[in-house]
Parts: structure tokens; C-alpha cells; sequence
């Protein structure tokens, strides 16, 4: 029988190819000798989250670091998982925290901690706080593109464009095809009324991001469908009424045309056709349809559940277009 060491440093070499089925049949092997050992499980979470099973991969590193409270590895996995799974900035926060407080946490721990409370604060809303925490980062790390990415998102919230420009610039010059920083600067340039700027850069998001695997709770084009249409009936019966004949269409992300015309790449879902109260008879027109982005609602929840949610608020979001209703009358009605 192999040891332990010999298990975890085949299984990690594992992680680092990215085949978590032999990182967990590794991870396995070692805990069914030593079932509380915090490495194995780490292991074990850092497989599971390759394949796919966040909720369960955290499950996991929370109990590797209740285990061994002076590992650093599990909570700094955690942390990343709150942030991106379960929108936990608080845990994250404290786990952070508690990494920064461990006396067997290295440099390079530590700055994953600051940048890792970083991230938590500006999902807080606190990018004043997140700037503070990205000093605590050892000054070689300040450069890499994550801290790069963070500081120039804090930048941005905080309205100092310029600033965040230079930095997110910076982000593309040593990662060309970092999407969320090409989607900020085609912020930075819309708000500028640097139209042709703001479109390249959505262009270049839509074709990165065109790239990507589906995401972890990725859905059958047919379970969608499905969904969207239990979203349809679950408006009130008066707006199903006029909706009518209002069909509901199912893409990835908007065409490339749609972005050339200015619309965002990221677009949950679109009205397309002649508002309702504009309507008079014997004008040619087009099918009215409602465009639902399978790929960018996937992406903008973080589990299934969220994608029903989400897909019931843009149904009723894009039916109030229909009617007519801008963006403030949607606000005033919580359509938006």
C-alpha cells in the first residue's frame, strides 16, 4: 500500500492537471487510513470543486479547517467558495481573517487573505475598505493580474476612473483575455460617450466568453425552456392576457450584431419587437419575441435555483418593455 505523502503528493500533482476524479480517488484512499486528516480532506474539496460540486467541496474545506485551525489552506478554499458560491462576504471576511491570524501562514497565504477580504468588501459595497485591505498584500504580489483586477474594480466604484483605467489596463497588457477587465474598461468607456471604444471592448467579452464551459449548474436547452415557460406562468393573469402571442426565444449571449448596435454582452434578456401600447393595426411588423440568454444567466447565478429566479425577474422585466415601461417605471413597479 502507497503512504499517505506519496497519495497526496500524486493526488495534488492531480489538481494541478486538473483530473479531479484521480485528486479525489487519492484523497480517498488517505482518509480511509486517516479520516480526519485536514490535508486529505482539503484534497478531497479541491477535487470535488474541479468536478463541479462546490456546495459539497465547501462542506468539505469548512471541515478540514475545523479539524486543523492552523491550516491555512482550507480556509483561504472556503473563503474563495463563499465569494463565489454562496455570496457569503462575511464568512469570507472572518475566514480571512482568521488565515491572517494563523502562525503557519506564509507571504503568500497572507496576500491570498488580503485579497481574498478584498474581494469581500467591495461585495459588501465597501471599496474603501477593499483598497485598505490590498495594501496588506506583500508589494511583489501587487502586481500580479487578481490584485491588479481587484484594485482596479475599487477603483471604478469609487468613481475614480482614471485611475481604475490605468489599472485595468495594466490587467489586459499581462492577461489579454480577462474578460471582467475588458468589461470594465467598456464601462469606463460608456461613460465617457466613447462609443466605439465601449464596443470593441464588449466585443472582445462576448468572444472570450464564448470560449467558456457551461457553468457548474448548467442546465439542457429543453430544462430551460421549461423553466422560462413556468416563469410565464407565474406572471399575473391580466399581463399573460396581453401579452398574447409574445414568444419567448432561448440564445446563449447576444449576437455579435446586437453588440455592434451598443447592447451589453452580458444581457440577461431582451424585449424584441413593437411595444404594446404602440401598436395599430395593419402596420408590418415583426414577431414580438422575448430573448432569454441561457449562458449569461448561467453565469450571473450561482446555483440552479438562482437560474429560476433570475429567469422569472427577466420575464417580467422584459414583458414590462412590452408595455411599454422604461427603466424608472420599472423600478417604481419592482419589475426592474
Amino acid at each position: 500500500m502507497d503512504e499517505p505523502a506519496q497519495l497526496l503528493d500524486r493526488g495534488w500533482k492531480a489538481v494541478a492537471t486538473g483530473d479531479g476524479a484521480a485528486a479525489r480517488t487519492h484523497a480517498r484512499e488517505v482518509l480511509r487510513q486517516f479520516p480526519q486528516d485536514p490535508e486529505a480532506l482539503t484534497l478531497l474539496g479541491a477535487a470535488l470543486r474541479l468536478e463541479g460540486d462546490l456546495a459539497e467541496a465547501l462542506a468539505v474545506f469548512e471541515s478540514a479547517h475545523a479539524k486543523d485551525g492552523t491550516y491555512p489552506e482550507p480556509a483561504l478554499s472556503a473563503a474563495e467558495l463563499h465569494l463565489d458560491l454562496t455570496g457569503d462576504f462575511e464568512a469570507a471576511l472572518r475566514l480571512g481573517l482568521k488565515v491572517l491570524s494563523m502562525e503557519e501562514a506564509g507571504e503568500e497565504d497572507r496576500g491570498a487573505a488580503h485579497l481574498l477580504r478584498a474581494e469581500a468588501w467591495l461585495g459588501l459595497g465597501a471599496a474603501e475598505s477593499g483598497l485598505e485591505e490590498l495594501d496588506g498584500i506583500p508589494p511583489a504580489a501587487r502586481r500580479s493580474v487578481d490584485a491588479l483586477y481587484v484594485r482596479g474594480r475599487a477603483l471604478y466604484e469609487l468613481e475614480r476612473d482614471e485611475e481604475a483605467f490605468d489599472t485595468l489596463g495594466q490587467v489586459v497588457e499581462l492577461k489579454e483575455d480577462h474578460a471582467d477587465a475588458h468589461y470594465a474598461l467598456a464601462l469606463i468607456h460608456q461613460g465617457r460617450g466613447e462609443y466605439e471604444e465601449m464596443v470593441w471592448e464588449f466585443q472582445r467579452v462576448r468572444e472570450i466568453e464564448t470560449g467558456y464551459p457551461p457553468a457548474p449548474h448548467a442546465l439542457s436547452r429543453d430544462a430551460f425552456a421549461a423553466l422560462a415557460e413556468t416563469a410565464l406562468a407565474e406572471l399575473p393573469e391580466e399581463i399573460r392576457e396581453r401579452l398574447g402571442e409574445v414568444a419567448v426565444l432561448i440564445e446563449d449571449r447576444p449576437s455579435t450584431d446586437l453588440v455592434e448596435e451598443g447592447i451589453d454582452p452580458r444581457l440577461l434578456g431582451i424585449f424584441d419587437g413593437l411595444p404594446y401600447p404602440d401598436k395599430t393595426s395593419g402596420v408590418p411588423r415583426g414577431p414580438d419575441q422575448i430573448v432569454l440568454y441561457q449562458a449569461n444567466l448561467e453565469a450571473f447565478c450561482r446555483s440552479a435555483e438562482e437560474i429560476v429566479e433570475e429567469i422569472v425577474k427577466t420575464v417580467r422585466h422584459e414583458s414590462g418593455h412590452y408595455f411599454g415601461l422604461d427603466e424608472e417605471d420599472l423600478f417604481q413597479r419592482d419589475l426592474d
